[in-house]
């Protein structure tokens, strides 16, 4: 039968103080989070690897009878041996701790074996696992944690008389009739390294190969990329330079065609004086005297810009209103205003002004493309056959006597 130590959920101040220091940065809520995500993906994931990757089929189970006996087969060669240790032979024990010492627990349940039993780790096999987390009374979290012993002088005697016989040890459990779950007693270090099966040996060259499919599937495409880019360097290079041949002829086109068109663009860009005189003789009623003319560029004009040129008129008219619609009305002049303020003029019934308008900007004439032009044939009206006048008439004929 099993033999229960009694528990105990004594923990001293030091142990409340230190939880308190040490509480865990991560939220609670993500590590229980955590905790369920991994134990789900654990259970999904342990029955493929058993199926597909782990050979059963040489594992020999042998049990450790209550009374310490094993049965062993009559041949083991070699073969992979799990004990299965009987519950009589265990002891088991919870202890409350702090929730803050689960990242350190088998560590804290080393230092804390000889307070919490009368043993030592040198004479038992020993495991733990969390029973239950609570909130205790006091508001600090807390951890249950069963601790589970085997004495190691049981196990061993076990454990030389399988190897004696020829087996190799890999795991050492507890039957546990009433749980799927299995308790692991045996260290990494004590525990037989197991031998790859055929079945290990083939998936493993399996995950070799997918891996190796893999690594081509994505190294191919990009090698495929680097040999395009590396044959349309020589295209990409020669078309550069093709586009700057271009944009060097664009410039010298530009360049010649401004040059060529200079003497155009100097005609067009200015207003001659004679055309502006002209139009205001011809606009002026008989009734104005212009005693001032003058040409020059409006305020605010760049010297370099000469196509726009303001013209201020001093006189005197029978009326300054008329005179200003008149000059709107031109087709060399605009925006006319007045620039000072209208008094008597010398002579009765007139008065003196000064205003400024504006010489309109004169459009160049559309450029013509010679070679666009077709052209017309000659032709010539004495050979042409619908022609009425290269019709002769029939000759007369003689009349019989």
């Amino acid at each position: 039968m099993s033999v229960v130590i009694p528990t105990s959920n004594g923990a001293g101040n030091g142990q409340h103080g230190h939880s308190v220091a040490t509480r865990l940065a991560v939220p609670r809520v993500l590590a229980h989070f955590w905790r369920w995500w991994s134990g789900e993906l654990c259970s999904v994931i342990t029955p493929l690897m058993d199926r597909y990757w782990v050979d059963r089929h040489g594992t020999i189970d042998i049990a450790l009878m209550p009374d310490g006996a094993v049965v062993l087969p009559p041949r083991l060669n070699g073969r992979d041996v799990r004990l299965i240790v009987d519950a009589a032979h265990v002891l088991r024990k919870t202890v409350a701790y702090p929730a803050a010492v689960e990242e350190n627990l088998a560590d804290v349940v080393l230092n804390d074996l000889d307070r919490q039993t009368p043993f030592t780790s040198e004479q038992i096999y020993l495991a733990h696992r969390i029973e239950r987390r609570y909130d205790a009374a006091d508001g600090v979290a807390r951890i249950d944690v069963e601790l589970v012993m085997v004495m190691r002088r049981v196990v061993s005697a076990a454990l030389t008389r399988i190897r004696d016989a020829g087996g190799a040890v890999y795991s050492a459990v507890i039957a546990e009739p009433d749980s799927a779950a299995t308790t692991e007693l045996l260290p990494v270090a004590e525990r037989t390294r197991r031998r790859m099966s055929r079945l290990q040996q083939m998936n493993l060259a399996l995950v070799g190969a997918l891996l190796l499919l893999i690594a081509i599937a994505i190294a191919v495409p990009i090698l495929q990329r680097r040999a395009e880019v590396v044959e349309l360097g020589p295209r990409v290079e020669k078309a550069r330079n093709d586009a700057e041949a271009t944009r060097k002829i664009e410039a010298e086109f530009q360049r010649v065609s401004q040059e060529y068109q200079l003497a155009t663009a100097r005609k067009y860009q200015s207003t001659p004086v004679v055309d502006i005189i002209e139009e205001l003789t011809r606009l002026s009623p008989d009734t104005t005297w212009l005693q001032s003319l003058e040409l020059r560029a409006p305020p605010g004009t760049s010297k370099s810009n000469k196509s726009l040129r303001e013209v201020q008129l001093i006189g005197e008219a029978a009326s300054l209103s008329k005179m200003i619609e008149l000059l709107e009305q031109s087709a060399l002049l605009q925006n006319t205003t007045q620039r000072a303020q209208t008094t008597r003029g010398t002579q009765p019934n007139t008065e003196r002004f000064q205003i400024a308008t504006e010489l309109k900007p004169r459009a160049a004439p559309e450029l013509i493309d010679v070679l666009a032009i077709a052209v017309v044939p000659r032709v010539d009206k004495l050979t042409a056959p619908n022609d009425a006048s290269t019709i002769l008439p029939p000759p007369r004929t003689r009349e019989a006597p």
